[in-house]
């Protein structure tokens, strides 16, 4: 197992523990912060071909807050699960799911934050050249509706444009050039 300590501060010490060669799935990250209040944070996550779980815990000293998450996979579908506990409260604070489909050049996907907003979204490569994907979010306690749809197409391999436009009669257009290995020039409008 490797670790190491990384003092990027004199009132920052940060401690990294790194996967071994039999769990290399595995990492855990430590931060201890000692500064006029006293936290800490521990990060840990796992990963495997089906499944990844992280959890990151806030040490505070008015009482820890847990961020956990996992998403599984299954031929093409994806479903997460967010939350946060925090522990001063005795409640979860946040709560979101989500629900997706992948084949390539198709991806669907679905979310509930919060049991309050609703969202969707459909990507679709048309062809070759042409990308399009349609968005759709509703806040319940509001009424909101967004609605936005957007495409992109490749004029070459080095060149494309973008348009996108929403309810809001909010537009975006861009072009994007590749100059050279590592260069990109972009020049967009939007309101």
């Amino acid at each position: 197992m490797r670790s190491f300590c990384n003092f990027s501060s004199p009132s920052r010490i940060r401690m990294i523990v790194k996967e071994d060669e039999m769990h290399r799935t595995c990492s855990m990250n430590g931060e201890k912060r000692e500064c006029i209040s006293k936290t800490g944070r521990i990060k840990s996550e796992f990963r495997h071909d089906i499944c990844a779980l992280n959890a990151d815990v806030d040490l505070d000293t008015a009482g820890p807050i847990v961020l956990a998450s996992t998403v599984l996979g299954y031929n093409g579908w994806l479903v997460g699960y967010q939350l946060r506990f925090d522990s001063q409260k005795s409640k979860i604070t946040k709560n979101n799911i989500a629900l997706g489909y992948s084949s390539g050049d198709f991806i669907l996907h679905t979310n509930v934050n919060d049991g309050q907003e609703f969202g969707g979204s459909i990507y679709q490569k048309v062809s070759p050249k042409l990308d399009t994907a349609i968005d759709l979010n509703w806040t319940a306690g509001s009424n909101e509706t967004r609605f936005g749809i957007g495409c992109k197409y490749e004029l070459d391999k080095e060149a494309s444009v973008r348009a996108k436009v929403n309810n809001l009669s909010q537009i975006g257009l861009g072009y994007q050039q590749k100059l050279r290995e590592g260069r990109i020039q972009v020049i967009s409008l939007h309101e």
